[in-house]
């Protein structure tokens, strides 16, 4: 796939977004940190059960592309298909 984000926040440790999230009943411990409530949960998770390492980048599970490699090529390229003649009037 493409270029992993790397993660460039260090104002907050898990600890304190674990403690923002228990004591928010909605998404502002989420907001706090710049991501949605899900992703927070998510990595909450994979900081309890592996440490820092557990929310550092990581190939993604499940299926891979359905796409060929001259496919993906042509996405990574930004590949578009020619007008037609339709389409230009």
């Amino acid at each position: 796939m493409g270029t992993a984000i790397p993660i460039t926040r260090d104002d907050d440790d898990s600890a304190s977004l674990r403690r923002s999230a228990a004591e928010s009943r909605d998404a502002n411990a989420a907001r706090l940190a710049g991501m949605d409530r899900q992703t927070l949960v998510d990595w909450v998770h994979r900081d309890n059960a592996d440490g820092l390492e557990g929310v550092s980048d990581r190939k993604p599970s499940g299926a891979g592309t359905p796409l060929t490699a001259e496919q993906m090529r042509r996405v990574r390229n930004g590949w578009r298909p020619a007008p037609t003649r339709r389409l230009m009037g």
